[in-house]
């Protein structure tokens, strides 16, 4: 198993951002679904748990960006 970070995004743009923070970071392409939540977090665990399955002995992070108006 390794420890390095994989980060699970099909997107250049938000691999190099988020890279420039963490510099060790691997991207894995991968399509992941993005259900329609209001939670941002049972956005990201949908999307953490079908990656898992994709790629189950890695590291992993994904990401969703949203916006909350009050």
């Amino acid at each position: 198993m390794t420890s390095q970070l994989h980060f699970v995004t099909t997107n250049e743009g938000k691999f190099h951002d988020v890279a420039t923070i963490l510099p060790n970071l691997i991207r894995v392409e991968a399509e992941l679904t993005e259900i329609q939540d209001l939670d941002p977090v049972r956005v990201v665990q949908s999307k953490l748990i079908e990656a898992r399955k994709m790629f189950p002995h890695v590291p992993l992070i994904t990401e969703d960006t949203s916006i909350h108006l009050d």
